[in-house]
């Protein structure tokens, strides 16, 4: 049973720094550009923490970790970052716009878990991992001996009995209340409140938690538990690595926005598109839609459209080779289709759109390595379809593979029989910010 205890957070002090201006967001969605903006942005920004840069005259010992580490000492002997006096949870808001309708609260506590093996049931990833990320997380960990910022989770709770103790602790002023680079408001409560944090962890007892984002951390975390445990010979279960910083959110709830993950296939030797239109028309039927380049953008979001429309009742994707020509992908044969996804075990998995672009178009069709992206050079991934289309449109890119979001109801049936999803299946928005509260292992 997911087990959930408060913690004394390391908060940056709004007295001496302008916290608006040294959050970030998570380390995986901040492209050197924007490092380069917040590290100017800030002396004291949480991206030199999180996403430092790397030097020609880095080795083992002076790096971008250990740069970490020692930004993180000198902040908090500074008292740029202080550490609360009491044990707490945090109280975390988002507030953003979703396709232009009216705003959307999404609203969570931040608290320290019990590190559980997937095995267990009891906290449940749903994407695949990759070795790389997990070897740059496990450096920075070494170094730092802190979690940085919150993996995000999700429960679940139809009765909404935990949103209403959020709420209740909502009701008064914010230690934080800021606007971050995507135009998304967010505000943080410090609540050390024992009855009020006892309400919490017992409502949470025995739920299930599903990784939304953060599994290349959460993994992270755990070899981190086995190195400190096999270092230590006293080790207790109450040591702090045993625990890991964590979102959670209400699956149930209002607020859980997925934007897809589009495909940006690229490089592909000696591609071919009518050959390939061909190949995809053996599994798919494909609609074509002609546009002009004066009103592209107009058809693309039709296209998005009809897929959305389309795909609450059958697999729709969208497709872009070049051109002025958008096509819509239908799926023509499912039992031919299913002889290609005998390999994915877990049923809610094989009806996933990703698992089908995933598994036939990339790697059936294409040759592209499905089961092992890290070591695949030829995608790349963005949550903008416009992205994806100016890509190929600018000879960047061959194909653009444009998908339906995947749908939380999805994730739950995914986590729940232990499958994971292909790289890159969902995008949850908005993303939680790095720098509102660090939980730190060592004193």
């Amino acid at each position: 049973m997911a087990e959930i205890i408060p913690f004394k957070g390391i908060r940056y002090d709004p007295t001496k720094v302008d916290v608006e201006k040294v959050v970030a967001p998570p380390y995986d969605v901040i492209s050197d550009n924007h490092r380069d903006l917040l590290y100017q942005r800030h002396p004291n920004n949480i991206v030199r923490l999180t996403r430092g840069k790397d030097l020609e005259s880095d080795g083992p010992q002076e790096n971008k970790y250990t740069r970490a580490a020692h930004s993180f000492r000198e902040w908090t002997a500074d008292g740029i970052l202080r550490q609360d006096e009491r044990p707490s949870v945090y109280v975390y808001e988002q507030e953003y716009r979703f396709s232009s309708k009216k705003p959307i609260v999404r609203r969570g506590f931040i608290a320290l878990a019990r590190l559980e093996e997937q095995e267990s049931g009891v906290i449940l990833g749903h994407e695949q991992t990759m070795m790389a990320p997990k070897h740059d997380r496990l450096n920075l960990m070494k170094e730092c001996r802190a979690n940085l910022s919150p993996i995000f989770s999700l429960f679940s709770e139809p009765e909404g009995s935990i949103d209403a103790i959020l709420a209740k602790a909502a009701a008064s002023s914010p230690v934080f209340d800021l606007m971050d680079d995507k135009g998304v408001r967010n505000r943080l409560w410090v609540v050390s409140d024992p009855g009020m944090i006892e309400s919490l962890c017992l409502e949470m007892w025995g739920r299930p938690l599903i990784i939304a984002d953060g599994h290349h951390r959460y993994e992270t975390a755990l070899i981190y538990r086995h190195i400190r445990r096999s270092e230590e010979e006293s080790g207790s279960d109450a040591a702090p690595y045993n625990y890991i910083m964590m979102m959670f959110i209400n699956l149930d709830g209002e607020g859980v926005t997925i934007y897809p993950v589009h495909r940006i296939m690229h490089g592909i030797p000696d591609f071919d598109p009518s050959r390939f239109r061909k190949q995809l028309s053996e599994y798919f039927e494909l609609t074509p839609y002609f546009f002009t380049c004066s009103n592209c953008e107009k058809a693309a979001e039709d296209l998005l459209k009809l897929m959305k429309l389309t795909g609450e009742s059958a697999h729709a994707f969208g497709l872009y080779l070049g051109g002025e020509q958008f096509d819509l992908l239908t799926v023509k044969d499912s039992d031919r289709l299913a002889q290609l996804l005998d390999g994915v075990q877990c049923q809610s998995q094989r009806t996933l759109d990703v698992t089908i672009a995933q598994e036939v178009v990339l790697g059936h069709i294409l040759g592209i390595n499905a089961k092992n992206m890290e070591e695949e050079e030829h995608v790349r991934y963005t949550p903008e379809s416009e992205t994806a289309i100016e890509a190929v449109r600018r000879g960047e890119a061959q194909i653009a593979l444009l998908l339906n979001a995947t749908k939380p109801e999805q994730v739950k049936a995914v986590a729940r029989e232990g499958g994971r999803m292909p790289q890159k299946s969902t995008f949850f928005y908005p993303k939680l910010l790095s720098g509102l509260v660090i939980n730190r292992f060592d004193s």
